[in-house]
């Protein structure tokens, strides 16, 4: 991320390099053994900024020893890239969860 790059998601907002530390080391927390992301269809087109992407997100989890492999989040990002001195950073990145085939209130 830039220093000033944010990660929205919802309702939460994350920006600013510190604060998307802190809220990455949480989620390491709750996600290491047992959850996967799978991440597809990933499309990245130059701006005159820099570059925006997406990508398709696919969230599975075993939260039990024996229990069963759940699909439990699945979404897209939108990112707005930027190349610094340091190389390719993401300025912004947005995660919209998929709700329901008809749901108008949907973006």
């Amino acid at each position: 991320y830039t220093d000033d790059g944010a990660f929205r998601s919802g309702e939460t907002s994350i920006v600013g390099r510190a604060a998307l530390k802190a809220f990455y080391e949480r989620l390491q927390q709750h996600h290491h053994a047992g959850v996967r992301h799978f991440n597809g269809t990933v499309v990245i087109m130059p701006t005159d900024e820099g570059a925006r992407g997406s990508g398709y997100m696919l969230q599975i989890e075993r939260r039990e020893e024996n229990g069963p492999i759940e699909i439990t989040n699945f979404g897209a990002y939108y990112d707005r890239l930027v190349k610094t001195p340091d190389g390719w950073r993401f300025k912004e990145r947005d995660f919209r969860v998929d709700t329901w085939r008809g749901d108008t209130g949907a973006q």
